[in-house]
């Protein structure tokens, strides 16, 4: 690729991050009952409640169970509790559950409209939250990279 290639890429992608915001804003907007329930269940985290955090994201499955967004962030809060209990299998196996369940409604998502910012984005955090667990909890290593991406 020429200096003109290289330029080039760099003005989409500059063009492309200037869209994604307006992307981003645009669903919160549209559905302000979910932009609601995830600040209320992102602070919930930064105060590590998780028992109330996991309640708020449950519900917000249950209103938006199409979405990725609150698989995701259940999935990121059993990460956690298994942090406190490496052992526990069922914490293990609800992290999987979460996770999968997020790559799954997120990519079904991407499927109909390839520009759905907040598909895109859960999609790639259940992917990092699967590569978390693996080195943190399972000590794989070597499995973290090796996410089905």
């Amino acid at each position: 690729m020429g200096r003109k290639g290289v330029i080039r890429s760099v003005v989409v992608a500059f063009l492309l991050g200037l869209c994604l915001p307006a992307a981003a804003e645009g669903l919160l907007e549209k559905n302000p009952e979910l932009g609601r329930q995830l600040r209320e269940g992102l602070q919930l985290l930064y105060r590590y409640d998780l028992d109330q955090a996991e309640r708020v994201f449950t519900r917000m499955v249950e209103d938006y169970p199409d979405r990725p967004i609150g698989y995701a962030h259940l999935g990121g809060i059993f990460w956690w509790k298994a942090l406190l209990d490496k052992r526990n299998k069922q914490l293990a196996r609800s992290f999987e559950k979460y996770t999968t369940q997020a790559i799954d409604k997120g990519q079904a998502l991407v499927e109909k409209d390839a520009e759905d910012f907040y598909a895109w984005l859960y999609v790639a955090a259940a992917y990092a939250n699967r590569s978390r667990f693996k080195v943190t909890i399972t000590r794989s290593y070597l499995g973290a990279p090796a996410t089905e991406l």
